[in-house]
């Protein structure tokens, strides 16, 4: 298979990825959304309420947790595969191709050789950057119940 073949079905396998990826991330962050909602809302309820909102923010935090894992370890792993695509790359326009380039135009050959990789290690950081600003949210919400709970004792000690 030639060079260009082969950098054809790259480029369109991980454009199909993309598009993939970018939609089920979609339908993730929509989920989450979905489960914050009646947190926000329950501010306004009972201390009874609280508590039981603090532990489900608790337990979405862990599970938060769990996926910037599971993310953070596909991303490097995607990060690696990019790395090692990018040498080969460069291998090939040094060795094997017919016009000689400078370093400028080898590198936006790779660049675009490596567009479609590089647009999902974007996306898979992206995500990860909303699940951390998703955790910051929880533990401010946290702090928010925190803060109600004590002025509740207070005013009901007082």
């Amino acid at each position: 298979m030639s060079e260009d073949k082969q950098q054809v079905t790259l480029n369109e396998k991980y454009f199909k990825i993309n598009e993939k990826t970018e939609e089920l991330l979609k339908i993730h962050r929509n989920e989450w959304l979905k489960k914050f909602e009646p947190l926000f809302g329950t501010m306004k309820d009972g201390i009874e309420e609280l508590y039981e909102m603090q532990a489900t923010a608790l337990s979405y935090r862990h599970i938060i947790g769990d996926e910037i894992n599971f993310y953070t370890t596909k991303l490097s792993k995607t990060i690696a595969e990019h790395k090692r695509i990018k040498k080969d790359k460069l291998i090939n326009y040094i060795l094997k191709f017919q016009v000689k380039l400078n370093t400028t135009e080898k590198n936006i050959c790779i660049d675009g050789d490596t567009s479609e990789i590089e647009r999902y290690v974007e996306l898979l950081q992206m995500h990860v950057e909303y699940l951390r600003e998703s955790v910051k949210t929880l533990d401010n919400l946290q702090f928010a119940v925190k803060n109600k709970i004590a002025l509740l004792d207070y005013i009901l000690n007082k």
